[in-house]
């Protein structure tokens, strides 16, 4: 694409095209298709939460330390797409006494977000929206029906562990949580908000980069937490080993590395 048909689409239609392919990489990772169909040890499942927890706090907290940037401003409604305070509760719900001697919350962060974490703390603002993109448009689309598959899986609605899914509607005076027209409006506003932030060619770049980074973060996060965890027999639905899909995994961060090169570069030249 030129520099004159990405000047004239907007930036949304832009980085859905542009990350498309490494977003289609990471979610269909072999370690990502095991938590997301629910053939990971609970206890697995419950480290990832705490880890999606201390991912949205950074990331929240770096959106309300840019708020009056001008690059984020228009997605600044951390009242609607704050994860971190959902994320909480969850956990308080999901950590039985038992469990919290089985999980460790601190100290047991991963190195792969540690990183991704340090890369938000230090992101300008149009950078900030471009992981804001990754992170709440794939809660706000794919999660909502991830919900349903991990709640059932999980039994999320007997331990009242699911307010990460949910959503509050953009006007206060509707109910909680969003119903799926108005979890629709939510995106369309997201959108229109990316629409407003990047509108020369050198803001789309930017913002489409850094999305692109934010997959290969993502990606790295699944690597790790396949080292965190311990298949059960009855769970190993492929009969693989875990260091088998270990392995698989590290191929899939090259491609998903080598793809965001070449979309990276189509998108500059």
């Amino acid at each position: 694409m030129n520099p004159a048909e990405i000047d004239k689409t907007p930036a949304s239609k832009l980085l859905k095209s542009g990350t498309q392919i490494a977003h289609d990489l990471v979610a269909e990772s072999p370690t990502a298709m095991r938590l997301l169909s629910a053939q990971m040890p609970f206890s697995t499942f419950v480290k990832y939460t705490i880890w999606l927890h201390e991912l949205y706090d950074t990331l929240e907290a770096s959106i309300q330390k840019l708020s009056s940037d001008p690059h984020l401003s228009p997605l600044s409604r951390l009242d609607v797409l704050a994860r971190a305070p959902a994320l909480k509760g969850d956990l308080t719900n999901l950590l039985s006494p038992s469990m919290r001697e089985r999980v460790l919350l601190k100290g047991d962060l991963p190195s792969s977000l540690e990183n991704y974490r340090e890369r938000i703390r230090t992101a300008s603002g149009l950078q900030l929206a471009g992981h804001a993109y990754v992170r709440y448009l794939g809660d706000l689309s794919g999660g909502q029906i991830i919900q349903r598959k991990l709640g059932k899986a999980y039994k999320l609605e007997e331990l009242d562990a699911k307010q990460f899914y949910d959503f509050p509607p953009l006007d206060p005076a509707q109910e909680y949580p969003a119903n799926a027209a108005q979890v629709k409006k939510i995106k369309s506003w997201f959108r229109r908000s990316l629409d407003i932030i990047a509108q020369s060619v050198e803001e789309k770049t930017i913002l489409i980069d850094e999305a692109s980074k934010a997959f290969i973060f993502n990606s790295d996060l699944f690597i790790d937490l396949e080292k965190h965890t311990v298949v059960a027999p009855e769970l190993n639905q492929s009969g693989k080993e875990p260091v088998e899909e270990s392995i698989r995994m590290s191929y899939v961060r090259v491609l998903v590395a080598l793809l965001l090169l070449v979309v990276i570069g189509y998108w500059v030249l």
